[in-house]
């Protein structure tokens, strides 16, 4: 099922109380876990200034910094935990669960997974196409 038409009908689920769902929406902490993505992006701009003071204070105390062993360091942190994530999002999350919604959404997201499942662990996934992504959550560490 093509991604937009997952989008439209998660859009018309009924709702059962509106009421309880817009006090939900209305409550401090819903405000702050669903503004969540700006603390993505402030931590994600202090990681690369960090990362910028760091390897600017080595070029300044005249060491070298070796460019594919930083990158290649970066990747053997990062590709552990992706594998992982990807092993448990394709494969032990659909078991988790049941339901319509569910169906609609897991199961999708673990046939995706198992089709671009190499672009995540060779993170290039938010560089190829964002509407067939496997698990849209880990854009992030792509970048």
């Amino acid at each position: 099922m093509p991604p937009w038409n997952q989008v439209h009908q998660l859009n018309s689920i009924p709702i059962i109380n509106r009421t309880e769902m817009n006090s939900y929406f209305a409550d401090p902490i819903s405000i702050i876990f669903r503004s969540c993505y700006l603390f993505t992006d402030v931590f994600l701009m202090l990681s690369g200034l960090l990362l910028s003071y760091s390897l600017l204070g080595r070029l300044q105390r005249g060491q070298k910094v070796n460019v594919i062993k930083e990158i290649t360091g970066r990747y053997f942190r990062f590709a552990p935990p992706m594998a992982g994530l990807i092993i448990f999002a394709t494969f032990l999350l659909p078991l988790l669960g049941n339901g319509p919604v569910w169906n609609l959404i897991i199961n999708s997201q673990s046939e995706l997974c198992k089709q671009n499942w190499w672009k995540n662990f060779l993170m290039i996934h938010n560089w190829i196409g964002f509407e067939n992504i496997c698990m849209a959550n880990t854009h992030h560490v792509g970048q």
